[in-house]
């Protein structure tokens, strides 16, 4: 099957004149781009990914095992869309996309993902897990019925990950504290990290599914854990006719505190750094929710040197939390963000992504700061301040 895209995007990245501005913060005072801060290759910043790119679908190079890592190694953070400053901004991860999509229809894609998009495709778990056991209890007791307020979807992390199912059951505490009825269903795939790993053909399919799906079971508003799976509902499900109400947990519990059904009683007073998740943040221009938040609950907000629109990436975007393509290390991306925590002497790093929360609760057991930072889940927060 012909790419089309290619004969959209070729004139487009020739246009790339490779100046470098898609790497920096908007002050061009730090490396922005998670891969070429790790890398510092001219080849791995988002402009030398397109100049590869398109010199291989000029027949100029061969696809590589290098090349394809380098690839699947993008986060799909979102900063070099910011950051450059042509008018062909915008495209500039739809170009990586394209350029995925050309590794998976011509079958030359790392282990990694390709492991990934099977177990998608068999049911399992992004780690290649039978079932969902560990939510199969929520769903029995808060079984999503019309008469609910919203449907609340979890996805996999949620499911799969023990701290992030913790702050899930606190979550519910917190909208049972507001008097809000909601309730869960056996959950299709948002195929979020699908569709960043450039699978569209099945990402599509995805979303048809959960469309027909919540249309059939009557679901009007939908609120979500991970500003992933928020950022297709939003985005993409009304493509294919899925026209709900969508939410992500931060607006929905910022709205609650504004119109007083939900309200602190005490504060934890923790000195907190946030860390903006690029899908909430840069993808959706949701900075303020959170922080409303945090300030509402007592909480002592720091801010980062570089946050919201320049916020740096936890490095699991783009499907990385599963397949490493990127990977860790001494400048692992996450590891930047601890060591820029600790400088700012604060007690707890706060975000409100499960994908971002795995990585730097990871990135601090590597820099060995359990001592000094806490990584939690904002939910977290306000639970104690209930």
């Amino acid at each position: 099957m012909k790419n089309i895209k290619i004969d959209i995007y070729r004139p487009v990245i020739h246009r790339c004149f490779r100046c470098g501005y898609c790497k920096y913060s908007s002050d061009f005072y730090a490396y922005n781009c998670p891969i070429y801060d790790k890398f510092r290759n001219d080849g791995a910043m988002p402009g030398g990914l397109l100049w590869l790119t398109n010199a291989l679908w000029n027949q100029e190079i061969e696809v590589t095992k290098d090349y394809s890592e380098l690839i699947y190694s993008c986060t799909m953070c979102g900063n070099c869309n910011k950051k450059c400053p042509y008018e062909f901004h915008d495209t500039i991860t739809d170009m990586i996309l394209s350029a995925r999509e050309y590794l998976i229809e011509h079958n030359v894609v790392p282990q990694s993902v390709k492991r990934y998009l099977m177990n998608s495709i068999m049911g399992k778990s992004p780690w290649g897990e039978n079932g969902k056991e560990e939510c199969s209890l929520l769903l029995e007791k808060y079984l999503y019925t019309p008469a609910c307020d919203w449907l609340l979807y979890l996805g996999d992390m949620a499911c799969y990950d023990t701290y992030s199912l913790s702050s899930v059951k606190k979550w519910i505490e917190l909208l049972k504290a507001a008097d809000i009825s909601f309730g869960l269903l056996e959950e299709p795939l948002d195929g979020s990290d699908i569709l960043s790993l450039g699978e569209t053909e099945l990402f599509a399919a995805c979303c048809q599914k959960a469309v027909e799906f919540y249309q059939k079971m009557d679901v009007k508003r939908i609120c979500t854990f991970s500003p992933h799976s928020y950022h297709v509902f939003k985005n993409y499900f009304p493509q294919y006719g899925g026209r709900f109400q969508v939410t992500h947990y931060t607006q929905l519990l910022a709205n609650l505190v504004e119109v007083r059904k939900l309200k602190f009683s005490q504060s934890a007073e923790y000195k907190v750094a946030y860390h903006d998740p690029c899908y909430l943040g840069r993808w959706n221009q949701d900075y303020e929710s959170a922080r409303f938040l945090l300030e509402q609950s007592g909480m002592f907000l720091v801010e980062f040197p570089f946050s919201k629109e320049d916020a740096f990436c936890c490095g699991g975007g783009g499907g990385n939390i599963y397949t490493d393509c990127l990977g860790g290390g001494e400048r692992g991306a996450a590891r930047r963000r601890i060591k820029e925590a600790k400088e700012m002497g604060v007690e707890v790093l706060a975000t409100a992504c499960p994908v971002c929360t795995a990585m730097l609760q990871d990135a601090v057991r590597e820099e060995d700061t359990r001592n000094d930072i806490v990584v939690r889940d904002l939910i977290d927060l306000l639970f104690e301040s209930l």
